[in-house]
């Protein structure tokens, strides 16, 4: 809803977000379904309705507000303390592509790769 507002029109919105105009507009209108109100008032050029522009206030103060936890916050982690991550690889890509891309990544950096089989039933 962001977008379209600052672009004025689904088409440029949509253009920004490299999605389709009709996928903006069910995006818009499932959010206003959800919310039960309009949003926007659909006319040239798009402006936003009184809800409509509470929400885009909320929408931008987002970052700001995300920006400043952090900070306060501060980093939690050491910058090279271990970092456990899982990956689910099915057997096909396992066994073709996978290795390479791991290896790749991986180039240079000090890990220790734990195999873990898992079957799952259906």
């Amino acid at each position: 809803m962001a977008q379209r507002l600052e672009q004025q029109s689904f088409d440029r919105a949509a253009s920004v977000l490299s999605i389709t105009r009709g996928a903006v507009s069910q995006r818009i209108k499932a959010l206003e379904e959800s919310l039960s109100t309009v949003l926007v008032k659909r006319e040239r050029p798009v402006a936003a309705k009184h809800a409509g522009e509470v929400l885009l206030r909320h929408v931008k103060a987002l970052p700001i507000l995300e920006g400043s936890a952090l900070q306060e916050l501060g980093p939690t982690a050491k910058p090279h303390a271990p970092v456990s991550l899982a990956i689910a690889v099915n057997a096909d890509s396992l066994a073709t592509w996978f290795p390479e891309v791991l290896r790749e990544l991986l180039m240079g950096q000090l890990v220790a790769l734990v195999h873990q089989h898992a079957s799952f039933g259906t």
